[in-house]
């Protein structure tokens, strides 16, 4: 049976992992700002997580590369949108809702394909 995580390695350090300095928010249980990337092994659906650098504490899921740049791309189609003029009221307030949505609905989706068809085609 494989381990669940592994720590990725970039020394030869007795702490093989990567260290995040200077986190917004302390750890809870230790207060300590640091943060190590752990790289979570198949067959979970997580691509890896954040523990304290300090005590190990879980801090928090890692995106995948892919759903981070899919993101990515998703903020900024929806912040063109956004700068044009063709938009009514509705939809500027339909963007700027979704905008920072970490997931949106099929029907977010649907509406957001149908205000890119409409705004692409009016050029």
């Amino acid at each position: 049976m494989t381990p669940l995580y592994h720590k990725k390695s970039l020394s030869s350090s007795p702490l093989a992992h990567e260290v995040f300095p200077n986190t917004p928010s302390g750890c809870p249980s230790c207060g300590c700002s640091s943060l190590k990337f752990i790289r979570v092994q198949p067959p979970s659906p997580h691509y890896g997580c954040y523990r304290c650098a300090g005590c190990d504490c879980f801090r928090g899921w890692v995106p995948k590369p892919e759903t981070k740049q899919r993101r990515e791309e998703l903020n900024c189609a929806i912040a063109q949108l956004l700068g044009s003029p063709h938009i009514s009221e509705w939809e500027r307030g339909f963007l700027t809702s979704i905008k920072n949505q970490p997931k949106l609905s099929p029907r977010q989706r649907e509406i957001l394909s149908q205000i890119q068809a409409r705004v692409g085609g009016e050029g």
